[in-house]
């Protein structure tokens, strides 16, 4: 405990620089995927090699009542959720992914919940 009073200031800076770097591991991983261009498979596979361990700690942003306050954060956290909602709804059009379910709810369940480590298909 003391070493992180010296680290940071406040609970509030603790929790805000946790969620900048978290939020920055995953956009890394997102881009080094390629979610957006990528062949979906080729993607997937470095997802569920690389993004998965991320999701865990998913609860920081998404759970923590301090990060919301932060709009940079928040807006952050929101582009992670539009990222791969959009590579979940490509995934569908081109019939790697389930299609019966909204892309919204199986992005939140593949990618998005903490501890959430379910089957993509």
């Amino acid at each position: 405990m003391r070493a992180l009073t010296r680290l940071f200031t406040s609970r509030e800076a603790m929790i805000s620089a946790m969620g900048r770097k978290m939020l920055a591991d995953r956009e890394s991983v997102l881009d080094e995927a390629g979610v957006i261009g990528a062949p979906v498979r080729d993607a997937l596979d470095v997802l569920v090699e690389r993004y998965t361990a991320l999701g865990q700690l998913w609860g920081v942003v998404y759970v923590e009542e301090d990060v919301p306050g932060v709009p940079e954060l928040s807006q952050a956290a929101d582009a992670v959720v539009e990222r791969i909602t959009a590579f979940v709804a490509r995934g569908q059009r081109e019939g790697l992914f389930r299609a019966d379910i909204p892309a919204t709810w199986r992005a939140w369940w593949a990618f998005l919940s903490p501890g959430r480590h379910g089957s993509t298909s």
